[in-house]
């Protein structure tokens, strides 16, 4: 619903004019606009519950009742929503009405005779939690939670009224009601037959301890159906109500939820459990015929005819064909991303970050959007970027992910890449991804090859990082906090802080638009910092709307603000200084996250879905994309609008060539064409203005191309799934997996030059080759071949976790060195082309003590993994020099020497006679000895090594 204060902004504007007074931001901070238009929506919360009635489902889905017309089963699709004011936990449907049980709300009664207006019209109380409601002779039966159960009058739905009860001596979470009884799903203390005959003094007359914990509960044909938690489906006969008795039972994967009976079969539903389908033709021998799993977690059944529609608290509602009881099918769904944390948009697909998955959504038709596809990932994600073909993901703990979504139906995890904290926020430009990651700061990652990324660089902040944007050779950071902090990264491998602004608030996103930094500052509001001056920042604007700021997004003007519970608010930034809110919309669930994209505004709301409103002004660009110096046309050629660095639009060109893209901000563009087999041109300084369209016309050089087989060293055996990178003057230019034969093609965006080129796969040495001449039009042909991984490990500090980073391991056979390698960032090194037999290996490091594994047996086509902890060093360093003269002695010799064993040996070093010993010294006593051709050698004794410590030693020798 939207706010009924959204006119006091036009209240406050109509008094300042009437004196002749300027509005101050101040005066503005708390104004109201209008309420701003709803566009489309692919929302209904996280069902928990579902009926079926006619051609609709109505849900449960905690913050709302919502309606989906299902009379197509393979489209259902969403139709109206009705919010409540609770936890929507059931739903039963009789007579024109809904009734919900909406947790601590406790009933709502919704009138549904017009499903895509929902409206609430009655409404009663309960003590304890809703959890579900079974309708029946005129009376909501409620299963309350600790307050058992609620037998509530509802004759007149406008006035529904409590007339008895009876607290059952468990936990209440399901209910079926009918024939004068009411059979409750009581938790731990199984099922409980309650009489409600007489409404106002419901009494217990039987009862059946469950093995699980009662959940859900259906009775048909003299039998109680109970999905009893992590003991699946239990049959009680209730012929004899006072003396219920379980005659069978069949275990279902997961936990069991909720039951419905239908035509002789059960279907059970539960947490990470999907749908199981039970024959109980014969109720004492069920037994499961199918099985079907859902993406989610399954909270409620249905079924109606052949169909059976499951809420998937997670996945929405999916609708199953279970016409062959053996095989049950998927035909469809109405999914929603209702854990909605943030949104990206590219062209005509937005992409959410629902909890833990990845979700694309087509916005060709703002007004109707479509889930299209989905991936799950394994943390949460807060943020998502989107540059290409390629969204980059911050998933949380697990880091930055890198999805290819040229098949938007289809995302596929390509990379990825761990961060020291909680990767929040992530934004790309140039060839690099900048992820706030929490306590850990900015940090900065390769991805050039998406395949590959990897950590370049990182800024530490003082607060923490929990949004990120990336402009002109800075990052701008929402610290906490700590406020906005800018991060020079001309040179990403080293960046460094170079101003900040304390913000009062806590600073959650930013976006950054010309001179400006527009600052989501939670209990603060929009923060509106000036940046042409990255190393004086300082603010000189702010409004504080009715919500929490945790989102922000700029375009032509205005800023888009997610505000938590609150919604949304559009404010006009166009004067900095007093910016004021010109429309809001509150939202059903939480706001959190906010993108802007040529149909609409795109916004993220936690526990609802996502949201698509209307935009304040647009312009276009539109062209044509042909094979330069011909009039040849280029199909398929994409093209790509970025402002401020950021991918704005981007459009496919037809079969003519032509491209279109609408409703893009105001400002100066950089846009590319790129198509396979043509070198990517790009064209800067296009000029976009709402209402106008710019042209821009591309002619396209052929590619030059590279080929060839990657095999495995020493076989005929072609490796499938190899990655070939081709780069010149260190940037990547063109990537491409080989196919099953080994054989890979690179045949875009390869200008005329001479490049390194590598190819690696897991499992495998990386092999790189340079000096590769590519010609335009011309193919050069490279083949590899792999060594396999016969030696892998990680090198680690003793006791610790970290790891050691170019630490040696070298491999000996017969006192041979055979080979070498180096640990990477991760501490892991890898070896290959060593024939099956008995090694040495031995792992050193400046600053560690030698460790040595004996007796490694490498055998032919096996991995063998080989770990090493090195203790830390101590170190001895000292001078050497003429007793007589004084004189530095240069190239003397000096040797620590414990237990009758020496343990490390050095010489002097010029211009200084200083030599230092800084590995393979255990912590102890050693004797010393320096020595030098014409000088009498001197000894010392009792030098006490302390591990991580120096100790200093210095020797005077005597000419002899």
């Amino acid at each position: 619903m939207v706010r009924a204060q959204c006119n006091r902004k036009t209240v406050l504007l109509a008094l300042a004019a009437s004196l002749l007074l300027p509005l101050t931001a101040i005066e503005v901070a708390h104004g109201q606009g209008a309420a701003w238009p709803l566009k489309g929506q692919l929302a209904g919360g996280l069902p928990q519950d579902v009926v079926v009635q006619g051609d609709y489902a109505y849900l449960a889905a905690e913050s709302a009742l919502t309606i989906v017309d299902v009379s197509s089963p393979q489209q259902p699709v969403w139709v109206g929503y009705c919010e409540t004011p609770g936890c929507a936990f059931g739903v039963a449907v009789a007579g024109g009405y809904a009734y919900v049980a909406d947790g601590h709300a406790g009933l709502r009664v919704v009138d549904v005779s017009n499903p895509t207006a929902p409206v609430e019209v009655g409404a009663c109380g309960t003590p304890g939690s809703a959890y579900a409601v079974s309708v029946a002779d005129g009376y909501a039966c409620i299963a309350d939670g600790v307050a058992g159960l609620r037998v509530i009058d509802i004759a007149n739905p406008e006035a529904p009224l409590e007339v008895g009860f009876f607290n059952t001596p468990g936990e209440a979470f399901g209910v079926f009601a009918a024939d004068g009884y009411a059979y409750v799903a009581n938790g731990m203390y199984g099922l409980r037959v309650v009489d409600v005959s007489n409404p106002a003094a419901p009494v217990e007359v039987g009862s059946f301890d469950t093995p699980g914990g009662a959940r859900g509960v259906t009775v048909a044909d003299g039998c109680a159906y109970v999905a009893d938690n992590n003991r699946g489906l239990r049959v009680i006969d209730v012929s004899d109500p006072s003396a219920p008795v379980e005659v069978g039972a069949w275990e279902t994967p997961g936990n069991a939820n909720d039951v419905t009976v239908a035509g002789g079969y059960a279907y059970v539903v539960g947490m990470s459990a999907g749908l199981s389908v039970i024959n109980v033709g014969d109720p004492s021998a069920p037994v499961g015929t199918g099985y079907l799993d859902t993406p989610g977690y399954a909270g409620g059944v249905a079924v109606d005819g052949r169909y059976a529609y499951i809420a998937d608290w997670t996945a929405g509602l999916w609708v199953i064909d279970t016409l062959d009881s053996a095989a049950p099918a998927y035909m469809g769904h109405s999914g929603a991303p209702g854990h909605g944390r943030c949104v990206a948009v590219a062209g005509t697909c937005a992409f959410v970050g629902d909890d833990t998955i990845l979700r694309t959504v087509s916005l060709s038709n703002p007004a109707a959007p479509a889930d299209v596809g989905q991936f799950g990932t394994p943390g949460v994600i807060y943020g998502v970027a989107v540059k290409g073909r390629y969204a980059y993901v911050a998933d949380g703990a697990a880091g930055l992910l890198v999805m290819d979504i040229s098949n938007p139906a289809a995302p596929t995890q390509v990379g990825a890449c761990a961060t020291p904290g909680i990767a929040y926020a992530v934004a790309v430009a140039g060839g690099y991804a900048y992820v706030a990651a929490g306590e850990a700061g900015l940090r900065v990652m390769d991805v050039s090859n998406p395949a590959a990324p990897a950590e370049v660089g990182h800024c530490d902040t003082p607060g923490d990082a929990r949004g990120v944007a990336v402009v002109n050779g800075f990052a701008y950071i929402a610290d906490s906090a700590a406020g906005l902090r800018v991060i020079e990264i001309s040179k990403p491998t080293a960046p460094f802080e170079v101003g900040w602004c304390d913000t009062p608030g806590d600073a959650r996103s930013v976006a950054v638009a010309g001179a400006y930094a527009y600052v989501a500052d939670w209990t603060a509001g929009l923060r509106i910092v000036h940046v042409l001056d990255p190393a004086a920042p300082h603010e000189v604007g702010h409004l504080i709307p009715a919500g929490d700021a945790c989102g922000v997004a700029i375009a032509g003007g205005y800023a888009y603000l997610a505000q938590d519970y609150a919604g949304l608010s559009v404010i006009d930034v166009a004067e900095p200084a007093a910016p004021y809110e010109v429309g809001c919309y509150d939202t059903p669930g939480a706001a959190r996250g906010v993108a802007v994209t040529s149909g609409g505004v795109c916004l993220a709301d936690y526990g609802w879905g996502l949201m698509v409103f209307a935009a304040a002004g647009s312009g276009t660009v539109a062209g044509q994309v042909r094979v330069r110096g011909t009039v040849v046309n280029i199909e398929g050629a994409i093209v790509e609008a970025y402002l401020g660095g950021v991918l704005r639009g981007w459009a496919t060109t037809g079969a003519d060539g032509i491209y279109g893209m609408a409703g893009l901000p105001d400002g100066s563009y950089v846009i590319s064409a790129g198509q396979r087999g043509y070198v990517r041109q790009v064209k800067a300084n296009i000029i976009v203005t709402g209402g106008q369209t710019a042209y821009v016309n591309f002619g396209l050089d052929p590619s030059g191309a590279m080929t060839g087989q990657v095999r495995e060293r020493g076989t005929s055996i072609n490796l499938a799934g190899a990655t070939v990178t081709a780069s010149l003057g260190g940037v990547v230019r063109a990537t491409a997996p080989t196919a099953p034969n080994g054989i890979y093609l690179l045949d875009t965006n390869l200008p005329t030059g001479t490049y390194v080129v590598a190819a690696c796969k897991t499992g495998y040495i990386t092999q790189t080759k340079a000096n590769i001449s590519v010609t335009q039009g011309a193919t050069s042909y490279v083949n590899f071949n792999l060594d396999p991984v016969c030696l892998k490990g990680q090198v680690r500090q003793a006791g610790t976790t970290t790891n050691i980073t170019n630490a040696t391991v070298r491999v000996y056979q017969a006192d041979v060195l055979k080979a070498t390698a180096t640990t990477d960032a991760g501490g892991i090194y890898q070896i290959g082309g060593l024939a099956a037999g008995t090694y040495t290996a031995v792992a050193s490091q400046a600053g560690f003590i030698r460790q040595t594994k004996l007796n490694v047996t490498i055998t032919a086509g096996v991995t063998t993994y080989v770990n090493f902890n090195l203790a830390v060093s101590g170190k001895l360093r000292g001078q050497v020099k003429n007793r007589v003269t004084g004189a530095n002695l240069i190239g003397a010799t000096v040797f620590a020497r414990s237990g009758g064993i020496i343990w490390a040996t050095t010489t002097t070093a010029a211009p200084y006679g200083v030599y230092e010993i800084n590995a393979d010294l255990p912590p102890g006593t050693y004797a010393m000895q320096a020595s030098k051709s014409g000088y009498l050698s001197q000894g010392k004794k009792d030098i006490v090594v302390t591990a991580g410590a120096t100790t200093y030693v210095n020797f005077n020798l005597q000419p002899e």
